[in-house]
């Protein structure tokens, strides 16, 4: 309703302009199209955002980023873990290796 308002708010202004400048009908008409296509065009990207179509790629990008945070969190602490496996195993050969040359 409130589209409809708009665009026909639009043709009237348009017609007021047009006849105020003496806008020959052909350029009247050609107005009326442009802005009937902006309408269009407005009421199109409308429904892509209140139909859940953007809402719902932004929520599967969401789930995706918390899906491979969550992956990442987890390498980052199974590197630490083996970094932290390898160390005790370094020091533990450095020990044996003084104690046998010891």
């Amino acid at each position: 309703m409130v589209r409809h308002f708009i665009a026909a708010f639009a043709l009237i202004a348009v017609s007021g302009a047009a006849q105020a400048q003496g806008v020959d009908r052909y350029q009247f008409l050609q107005l009326k199209d442009q802005v009937e296509q902006m309408s269009t065009e407005l009421n199109r990207m409308r429904n892509a955002v209140s139909g859940g179509n953007l809402q719902q790629r932004f929520a599967a990008l969401e789930d995706e980023i918390s899906r491979l945070t969550g992956q990442i969190e987890r390498l980052e602490f199974a590197v630490r873990e083996q970094e932290a496996e390898s160390k005790r195993r370094l020091d533990d050969l450095e020990y044996r290796i003084i104690e046998l040359e010891g």
